[in-house]
């Protein structure tokens, strides 16, 4: 097994699920070799944003013919800005925090929350929870 610790990252987001990451969370990654297969276990712990560890796993099996090829990442322009543009919200002028809950009826706390969400006993608090705001008519087509 080969352990692979890494701290002191960049601000960023967790792949695929958008999670944010600080600069205060660690990142393990666990390689494992048993036989023809290999397991990854990746923990990520961040003070600032998870309330208990994010774990994910993945299996792979040996193969004698599969090859990894380069993947290029090219940078595109997919919202046009003016030179120097930084993007920003200031406090408690973010009108997107609530956007998610309001278009799927999720409860806004639900939508925010952390880890508790994903337990059976989250249904109880669920029931209580006030509905979430109507969205602006310009942005209620699903998606």
């Amino acid at each position: 097994m080969l352990k692979v610790t890494v701290t002191h990252m960049k601000e960023a987001w967790l792949k695929r699920n958008g999670v944010p990451r600080s600069e205060r969370a660690t990142f393990i990654q666990y390689f494992i070799a048993h036989g023809e297969f290999m397991t990854l276990v990746t923990d990520y712990e961040d003070p600032v944003y998870l309330t208990e560890p994010f774990v994910r796993h993945s299996n792979f099996i040996r193969s004698q013919v599969a090859r990894f090829r380069p993947n290029y990442c090219l940078p595109s322009i997919s919202v046009e800005h003016p030179e120097g543009y930084v993007a920003y919200h200031l406090p408690g002028k973010n009108a997107f925090l609530t956007e998610f809950a309001s278009r799927w009826g999720i409860p806004v706390e639900a939508a925010r929350g952390g880890a508790e969400t994903r337990y059976p006993e989250y249904q109880n608090k669920l029931a209580n929870m006030p509905a979430p705001p109507e969205l602006p008519a310009h942005k209620q087509t699903k998606q």
